[in-house]
């Protein structure tokens, strides 16, 4: 990948080119768990310098007014290393494939126009946002385009103006010690409920939006919760080191950056557009990125959304959960109860359990936090598991950290 000449590192608190990717993820700089975040740029208002799009009555429809000043200031920009390619998206209800325009030959700073919208969003990673404020990273992009893009200093001067924050991910990163505990996370994130916030937020399985994807599971496993708009939030665990390997194949990374995520499993709160619109009318949290790199508003995320799924508490194998209730002091027929109730979710699932719960939803709820309060959590895994090549073998782990707190991640 082209490095970003030396001068538009120059109002940067961290010369990305002198240092080794290792380096910069070992850093404590930032400890809010901040890994990407993505600003729009408008490219009409800003070539333009309007606050507003302006429209014409066509075909029975709005439509944008032409414009011949911005069409030849995106010619100018797409003659920059820009590659067409297509992603699919579902709109009102349909998989279609939408065309855009990608440059990601800068390190750690992606560009992706929209041709139907005129929007640029502009994605930075982790490696150029540790340590650095908003107006740093905005400072970045400016040269990027000064000297990289070459656009006249007139756009790059009025730019921080019409660069918004448009989406943050949150991180946190957990290192499984082999294939055993993998399986056994697998088997814990199946069972877990299948939504959440108020069953707004839907668990779905990442392959089943990818059908045509025959190689998927060759190079990456997710698991989501999202709103069917999927404009608010989304809280993804995925296979770091299987996504990195895909990359790796890709010659997108290098072998050292592929080493650092070996056995990892990444969990992010990504907090999109619409999410953050809301924060600001509802809290007045403004759309700046310094607003969001501060150790409790991620706390708070994961609390709102990964915790909601996963809870606090480490996981059991069934069997020590087991004895744990029965050693607990509890009356022998509430024992019963909570031995039945954690044999079923682990059998069948959290919310199967619950909707065939024999007793009232009340109850239920009282003896998950009766779970709970003996440090127990409700989802457990299995005494056995299988491997790849589908052999049986005894669960030799009786405990596993829950890998969505702070303390038990990287």
């Amino acid at each position: 990948m082209k490095q970003i000449p030396y001068n538009v590192l120059a109002h940067s608190t961290v010369e990305n080119t002198q240092m080794d990717m290792l380096d910069i993820l070992n850093q404590a700089t930032d400890t809010t768990g901040v890994d990407t975040a993505s600003f729009i740029l408008d490219l009409i208002t800003w070539v333009t310098g309007k606050e507003k799009r302006e429209h014409i009555f066509c075909n029975n429809r709005w439509i944008l007014k032409p414009s011949i000043l911005v069409d030849t200031m995106i010619s100018r920009l797409l003659s920059f290393d820009f590659r067409e390619d297509e992603k699919l998206i579902t709109k009102n209800g349909k998989k279609i494939w939408q065309k855009y325009w990608v440059n990601d030959s800068i390190d750690g700073v992606v560009f992706y126009y929209n041709p139907m919208r005129y929007y640029l969003s502009i994605f930075v990673a982790h490696n150029q946002l540790a340590g650095k404020s908003q107006a740093e990273i905005t400072r970045l992009i400016q040269d990027i385009f000064e000297c990289y893009f070459l656009f006249p200093q007139q756009y790059v001067d009025r730019l921080d103006r019409y660069i918004n924050l448009q989406r943050i991910d949150f991180k946190r990163d957990y290192r499984y010690r082999d294939e055993q505990e993998l399986v056994l996370i697998k088997e814990i994130i199946n069972i877990a409920p299948s939504s959440i916030v108020g069953k707004h937020y839907i668990k779905v399985d990442e392959k089943d939006e990818h059908e045509e994807w025959d190689n998927f599971d060759d190079y990456v496993y997710m698991q989501k919760y999202k709103t069917e708009a999927n404009d608010n939030a989304e809280f993804v665990i995925y296979d770091k080191q299987l996504e990195q390997e895909s990359k790796f194949r890709e010659g997108k990374i290098t072998q050292e950056e592929l080493d650092y995520y070996e056995k990892v499993i990444r969990v992010e709160i990504r907090i999109k557009d619409k999410k953050l619109n809301n924060l600001k009318s509802d809290l007045g949290i403004s759309k700046e990125l310094d607003n969001y790199k501060n150790e409790q508003v991620a706390d708070e995320f994961f609390s709102n959304y990964a915790e909601l799924a996963l809870f606090r508490e480490p996981f059991y194998c069934i069997k020590e959960a087991k004895e744990i209730i029965n050693k607990s002091g509890e009356k022998p027929k509430t024992k019963e109860k909570l031995v039945e109730l954690i044999t079923n979710i682990n059998e069948y699932g959290y919310t199967y359990t619950q909707e065939h719960y024999e007793y009232s939803s009340n109850t239920f709820r009282n003896h998950i936090k009766k779970l709970r309060g003996l440090g127990i959590n409700p989802l457990t895994f299995s005494d056995s598991w299988k491997d790849k090549q589908g052999n049986i073998h005894k669960t030799t782990y009786t405990q596993i950290p829950n890998f969505i707190q702070k303390q038990n991640c990287l």
